[in-house]
């Protein structure tokens, strides 16, 4: 092992990114290193974008290929592509119809136009690049004066470059190494070794391919549910902070790397027929996740056409009078290993997707703040997890690098006090599943995630005994102020049935809380009799048509009572919350 110790000179460390990799995930490096200001700031971007084929070239490809045999299947296959890209954007077309709502083209996502935007208003250089080594991008990183440079998703560079700045550069490598040097979809060959993890690694960049002296690393397991995107998306999220954790070693003077040493395996990247064996093979070693139904599928597809002319007149009349409801989902916990209440990050990321590109998501205040308007003049949607368990902060932060969403997190301050494991848990013999620790809800707060309280101990709020219902109602809120630092305005009822909310926590939360969360279904209208401080919620099914059809109204009716009139009926009653 050996330790170089840069010494600072009083000033912050200058760090460049060179990188080319998701803008959302640039944004979130350079957010993650400048919560460190009294230490490194980042001077610049330097971003690398693949200039497009011209037609020329292409055409040129086609005929420089026509005598290998397999490129005509891969050529028929590109057709098809086309073809298939064309029906579904008509797809998507007719079920914007459908849902009375016509996003822009990019609505709610990150692109490199935000990127440039957010590093110009903030006075940071960015310069976007076809030429990564051009004498003129060169220039532009000396002009920088950069003290370490991170290496982040660019083509091999050259000395030339990547030895610019003072102590060198940094490279984030998602996998071990030397195991998996090279290139290849994050986890596949680690997938086809049936290996337990992968690894991410931050090395420092040298003239050998990925085998410069490691200064962090981590792994991640794999686990039964993760696919290649699972795997990605953490293998970002561990790296953003391991990359903070190394600049931050360089700004202290305590850098520690150790050479690489033991047997090295080089991979290429797989070409697009090679990939697909791989993913063949994969899925029948590994099998895939199929989401549970709680309806057979003909049951689905028949109230789907059936109720079609209903929701398209609907959703056209909401539209019209600026009356469309906010449904709030809730869920606990994404988890890629077996949990009666989980959903798998891949999966997850897909739903949020799908409701993105059809509905517009929000977080619990903005859309309450709608309510109150008296207008909503667009599908609505709002995301919701209870409980608070630790498997929530790596995945949530993972899948909205693929869909960012805002979400409320609504949990119990003694599980995140103690660590201990959820009764409801215990009795299902569903065994590893902690709570998070205040440390990580600051930094799901960091990425945009907000929190509400669940009681201290998940009571059951069904008890009329005021008290055990004040400590646990009121002294939940206090803790969880005294931990993030800010006012805690929104509860959640524990399992959130009417029978687990008494008359008495009633009038506890609405003392205390601005806005108090059931969970037995049920959608929020501008004009519904308890629209001033009640949320109604519905379960997130795993699903996707399942969630869509519940979101419209279309699955059955159920009794359901509002908290302040037992015997009136709400819109939807399903399965309670824990």
């Amino acid at each position: 092992m050996n330790t170089r110790e840069p010494a600072p000179d009083g000033r912050r460390l200058r760090v460049l990114i060179l990188t080319g990799t998701e803008p959302l995930i640039v944004a979130r490096l350079i957010e993650r290193i400048g919560r460190q200001p009294h230490e490194a700031a980042v001077c610049g971007v330097l971003y690398h974008r693949l200039p497009d084929k011209s037609k020329g070239e292409r055409v040129r490809e086609v005929i420089r290929n026509l005598g290998r045999p397999a490129y005509f299947a891969h050529f028929a296959r590109r057709v098809g592509d086309s073809v298939s890209a064309a029906i579904t954007s008509l797809g998507r077309f007719l079920l914007r119809c459908l849902h009375a709502h016509f996003p822009q083209a990019g609505e709610g996502s990150y692109g490199l136009a935000d990127l440039v935007a957010e590093c110009r208003g903030r006075g940071r250089p960015i310069r976007v690049v076809e030429d990564i080594h051009a004498d003129s991008t060169l220039e532009f990183v000396r002009s920088l004066g950069p003290d370490l440079a991170i290496v982040y998703g660019t083509p091999i560079l050259k000395p030339c470059l990547y030895e610019i700045p003072q102590f060198g550069s940094i490279n984030l490598h998602q996998r071990k190494v030397p195991d998996y040097r090279g290139g290849g979809p994050i986890g596949l060959w680690e997938l086809l070794d049936d290996q337990p993890d992968i690894g991410v690694t931050v090395h420092r960049v040298v003239r050998r391919l990925d085998a410069g002296a490691v200064l962090k690393s981590a792994t991640i397991p794999i686990e039964p549910y993760d696919d290649l995107t699972s795997l990605a998306l953490k293998a970002h999220v561990v790296g953003i902070e391991l990359l903070a954790d190394v600049v931050a070693d360089f700004a202290r003077g305590r850098v520690s790397e150790a050479e690489q040493s033991g047997a090295s395996r080089m991979f290429r990247t797989p070409d697009p027929a090679e990939l697909r064996r791989h993913l063949r093979r994969i899925a029948v070693e590994r099998g895939t996740y199929r989401p549970p139904r709680g309806r057979p599928i003909a049951k689905l597809v028949l109230k789907s056409l059936v109720y079609l002319p209903l929701v398209l007149a609907r959703n056209w009349y909401r539209r019209s009078t600026g009356r469309f409801p906010v449904v709030v989902l809730y869920h606990h916990l994404l988890a890629d290993r077996p949990h009666f209440m989980g959903i798998p990050t891949s999966l997850y990321a897909r739903h949020v997707a799908f409701l993105r590109r059809y509905y517009r998501v929000v977080g619990l205040q903005e859309a309450l703040a709608m309510l109150e308007s008296g207008r909503v003049d667009a599908p609505t949607v709002v995301l919701t997890f209870d409980d608070g368990y630790r498997d929530n902060v790596l995945r949530l932060r993972a899948a909205s690098l693929a869909s960012p969403a805002p979400a409320m997190l609504f949990v119990c301050s003694r599980h995140l006090d103690q660590g201990e494991p959820f009764d409801h848990d215990l009795a299902a013999d569903a065994l590893g599943f902690e709570p998070m620790s205040w440390d990580e809800a600051r930094e799901l707060e960091h990425w945009g995630f907000s929190f509400g309280s669940h009681t201290r101990t998940h009571l059951d709020c069904g008890t009329t005994d005021t008290e055990r219902l004040q400590p646990e109602i009121i002294g939940s809120r206090s803790d969880i102020e005294g931990k993030l630092g800010h006012p805690i305005e929104y509860f959640s009822y524990p399992k959130g049935l009417p029978g687990n909310i008494s008359p008495q926590s009633i009038d506890i939360c609405r003392s205390h809380y601005k806005w108090t969360c059931s969970a037995y279904g049920g959608v929020n209208t501008i004009d519904h009799a308890d629209a001033s401080w009640h949320v109604y919620r519905m379960p997130h099914p795993n699903d996707l048509l399942e969630l869509e059809l519940q979101i419209q109204q279309v699955l059955e009716q159920r009794p359901g009572h509002r908290l302040d009139a037992p015997d009136t009926a709400s819109d939807v009653y399903v399965r309670g919350a824990t």
